[in-house]
């Protein structure tokens, strides 16, 4: 998957950095063009972090993995600072015109899901039935995998009621989702 804001950016400059969306996404060509523009403030070799200040303004960016968990390492991003809110990356995955920028959402999301236990499936599947672009459907429910009736949350210290109810709660955007897709494909022939 290739990942970056700059979706048709040919060249890429100061002033395009300083009126592009709440947030940054790169990759690959892209990284070192953007980080030519900003001076590394410190490295967590640790963590995989890089923390950026703008050489023009005052903006911090951060660069970090998400899904690092995955072969090679994850995949690299570069945010600008303050880090966007749940909201704020719903907002991009449901209404940004560029499909690097929703792909990058979904994976932000799922990082700080499984990082931060930040919930974020029932607002999105709310987002999603009302939403009739089927191709953004697709992507949304294929990089997010709500498909998945997997149980994302804690078990330790819950009762089976509380488990029970958790497992529901997966089951039924799980279910939405599929009908979702089963409406896509039945419109799609």
């Amino acid at each position: 998957m290739n990942i970056g804001l700059f979706c048709d950016f040919k060249i890429l400059n100061f002033s395009i950095l300083t009126n592009i969306y709440l947030i940054y996404f790169i990759l690959n060509n892209y990284t070192q063009r953007v980080i030519n523009y900003l001076n590394l403030e410190s490295i967590e070799e640790e963590n995989w972090v890089k923390n950026y200040s703008s050489k023009f303004n005052n903006e911090k960016w951060l660069s970090y993995y998400v899904n690092n968990s995955q072969q090679g390492g994850g995949t690299e991003i570069l945010i600008r600072l303050p880090k966007p809110s749940t909201e704020d990356l719903l907002n991009i995955v449901i209404n940004s015109q560029c499909e690097n920028e929703v792909e990058t959402g979904c994976l932000i999301l799922l990082n700080n899901e499984e990082i931060s236990k930040t919930e974020f499936r029932s607002r999105l599947i709310q987002e999603l039935e009302k939403n009739g672009d089927q191709k953004r459907q697709k992507t949304i429910i294929d990089i997010t995998n709500l498909t998945s009736t997997i149980n994302r949350r804690e078990i330790i210290g819950k009762s089976l009621n509380q488990i029970n109810e958790d497992e529901n709660y997966f089951k039924n955007i799980s279910e939405r989702a599929i009908k979702i897709e089963t409406a896509n494909n039945r419109g799609s022939r």
